[in-house]
């Protein structure tokens, strides 16, 4: 999806102390550094409420209807390349190396949300498969930071453009890893409150948790005889429990130290309360541009123009547990925790 948001709130975005600070303990990506990793819980006080947004923006555009909810986030700055001294790789600048996210850890869709620059988020066959040209057709200019997409050998590259939101989901979250690479952006400059760093947001269900939304969705469909919406359901659940011998009860436990029933009565809150109906006003988010470039990979597409439903302002107050600080100024990020994700 590119220009989902308008450039005031990316502005608020990136400089938010709920995303970027040491106290929310913010992730930064140093040069030669290929995985950096640390995830904040929606259970934590420190959670923002515009994931809520951002999810509800997937959701209404088509790109994913049947989102689950995310209950991780991973907020992570990028230095710009000529900010990388001492490291001469062959792709100067941050950078992760080609890795799954956890198909054990994580549920089904993985969201994305590139901040302040542009960067190229490179899909690489991890099964020995092989790229099917007509089901992928490049597109645009590559190189200039814009969202195009290309073939190279046997790897698929698409460029992140800044306020750009990206999902993986099917094969493109379980059989192709991912990588990100630093690219030139020539996308507009935003104004004086960056001074040049690419910012992420990543956004993921913990395969408790989505389970158990899925199961409360399934129940519901069947109460309502909606058949063919409980099959799906079924088989998203099938789909996402293939995995399941790459990780330890007592590492979900981390999570939901209360165990799945922890995990169940959290997703129950979630599904029924008043967070999830959070919006983006019509000033804070742009019209709906999806372009399916992820599709031969098993992304998601589709475009949608029902009208969200809004809350209003006693509902606003009510449901954000959090505040936004639209005045924060932008800082930099205190600290680098790396840890591999499998």
């Amino acid at each position: 999806m590119l220009n989902a948001l308008t450039e005031e709130t990316e502005r608020l975005l990136f400089t938010s102390p709920r995303f970027f600070n040491s106290f929310a303990e913010n992730t930064e990506v140093e040069a030669g550094q290929e995985r950096a990793v640390w995830n904040r819980h929606a259970r934590t006080a420190t959670f923002p409420a515009e994931v809520y947004k951002l999810s509800n923006l997937v959701i209404d555009s088509g790109l994913y209807p049947g989102l689950v909810y995310p209950d991780m986030l991973l907020a992570m700055t990028y230095r710009p390349k000529i900010e990388t001294k001492g490291y001469d790789g062959p792709d100067k600048g941050p950078k992760f190396a080609a890795h799954f996210d956890s198909k054990y850890r994580w549920g089904e869709i993985i969201i994305g949300v590139s901040l302040g620059a542009a960067s190229c988020l490179r899909f690489f066959p991890a099964n020995g498969q092989t790229m099917n040209e007509p089901a992928f057709a490049p597109k645009g200019d590559f190189g200039k930071g814009l969202g195009a997409s290309r073939v190279k050998g046997k790897r698929v590259e698409i460029e992140l453009p800044r306020r750009s939101i990206y999902i993986m989901s099917g094969p493109s979250r379980t059989d192709w890893k991912h990588a990100i690479s630093p690219i030139e952006d020539k996308s507009p400059p935003s104004q004086n409150w960056n001074p040049g760093f690419r910012r992420s947001l990543t956004m993921r269900a913990v395969k408790w948790y989505s389970n158990a939304v899925l199961q409360i969705r399934l129940q519901k469909a069947q109460t309502n005889e909606d058949f063919p919406v409980a099959a799906a359901l079924v088989e998203r659940i099938n789909a996402q429990n293939v995995f399941k011998k790459g990780v330890t009860k007592e590492d979900m436990e981390y999570y939901f130290p209360g165990g799945k029933e922890q995990a169940q009565q959290f997703a129950q809150e979630i599904e029924s309360g008043e967070l999830t109906r959070l919006r983006f006003t019509k000033h804070e988010s742009r019209i709906y541009i999806f372009q399916g470039a992820g599709q031969h990979l098993g992304g998601a597409s589709g475009t949608s123009t029902r009208a969200p439903p809004r809350l209003n302002d006693d509902e606003i107050r009510a449901a954000r547990r959090r505040r936004f600080d639209p005045t924060a100024p932008a800082i930099k990020s205190q600290e680098v925790i790396t840890i591999d994700d499998d």
